[in-house]
């Protein structure tokens, strides 16, 4: 009996050694005024999510503590390059971005929009297997775990998130 009270004091231990890493990103994206919401694997799953308010930080660590999460796009736009070789940043002639290496081992470009541009979602409009995700979107946020290969979201080495430019969002063909 005494050892059950002492475990029941203890502060709850996370249940996956990554989910503090996907808690901070998660509650690190929130500060930088990006919008969260919770996913089953890689979809969000809350009816009415991409037009819901900015969730507050308690919000934002209920969900990320409880499994993946996902950035919800518009003002941050992401080139989803879903290509075998990663060829869409020569195709598409991407200027150097924060990058995304996704579970899978694909890449997530960020870019910010700009400021006087209605950018949409895509599926392999830009070119084969690489998909837009603006607009009414989501990319699954770092700390996710893939859903099939169990692999982490991670930041690319290279930029900060905080370095998002606008500038960078340019391409030989429309969006």
């Amino acid at each position: 009996a005494d050892r059950w009270c002492a475990m029941s004091d203890a502060r709850p231990q996370p249940s996956d050694p990554n989910d503090e890493l996907r808690i901070k990103e998660a509650l690190k994206a929130r500060e930088r005024g990006w919008l969260v919401t919770p996913t089953r694997g890689k979809s969000p799953y809350r009816k009415g999510w991409a037009s819901e308010p900015p969730p507050d930080e308690a919000t934002v660590r209920r969900w990320a503590s409880a499994g993946n999460y996902a950035i919800r796009t518009g003002e941050i736009v992401v080139i989803d390059d879903d290509t075998n070789d990663g060829s869409a940043e020569q195709v598409l002639s991407l200027l150097p971005t924060v990058t995304v290496i996704t579970g899978a081992g694909r890449k997530h470009h960020y870019f910010r929009r700009p400021a006087t541009a209605r950018i949409k979602s895509s599926t392999s409009k830009l070119a084969p297997s690489v998909d837009v995700r603006a607009e009414g979107g989501a990319a699954v946020g770092v700390g996710s775990r893939h859903p099939e290969t169990g692999n982490i979201y991670a930041w690319a080495p290279g930029r900060s998130p905080d370095e998002i430019f606008a500038e960078h969002l340019r391409f030989g063909r429309a969006l």
